[in-house]
């Protein structure tokens, strides 16, 4: 992974995903190398959009805690079975749903996951 200094402001930067090193204390990961959190600009970033303006967020580094409980898994499943839901729906039935949230901070996606998640 490529290691950069970001500047306050920069024009046409646009950095998404993770940046630096995660620095577990305690723990040997290969690749990594360094001790403690010594670089402010590490961490997760991510570009989140809400009423029309994009936002840019950092997050620190974090470790799933363990492996998935059965109620996640469950709602994995579920997720899946609604992405195959959406992805065999005509594009005559995705505009109709993108139609209801015309003037709402939700896609058609977002409603027809909302719908079938409160059916199944």
């Amino acid at each position: 992974m490529a290691k950069t200094k970001l500047v306050k402001k920069s024009i046409g930067l646009c950095v998404t995903g993770k940046l630096g090193e995660p620095c577990h204390l305690g723990e040997i990961r290969p690749g990594w190398s360094g001790l403690g959190l010594d670089d402010p600009y590490a961490g997760i970033y991510q570009r989140r959009h809400y009423f029309g303006k994009s936002y840019f967020i950092r997050l620190n580094h974090y470790q799933p805690s363990g492996p998935p409980k059965p109620g996640e898994i469950v709602m994995r499943h579920k997720y899946y079975d609604a992405v195959g839901a959406w992805r065999a729906l005509t594009d005559e039935d995705r505009a109709v749903y993108n139609e209801r949230v015309k003037n709402k901070p939700l896609s058609g996606w977002n409603l027809f996951y909302k719908e079938y998640l409160l059916s199944h």
